[in-house]
């Protein structure tokens, strides 16, 4: 987390699948569906996520700064 690495995984698909839904995407044929939300949302996001309400994913952003 401190050098700002991001891991991503999937449990279906080839390295080739990868590749191919990447140039999907790269081309603009593709609109992927996810919000981001600050740290502070956290508690509203697995509510949401329990009671299926999320469309798409949800990124926690941690150097979003809320406003108070």
């Amino acid at each position: 987390m401190l050098k700002g690495l991001t891991i991503r995984g999937s449990i279906v698909g080839t390295r080739q699948d990868m590749v191919e839904a990447l140039e999907f995407y790269e081309r603009g044929l593709i609109h992927p569906t996810y919000s981001k939300r600050p740290l502070s949302d956290i508690n509203a996001v697995f509510d949401e996520m329990h009671h299926g309400k999320i469309d798409g994913r949800v990124v926690i952003d941690y150097s979003y700064a809320d406003a108070q």
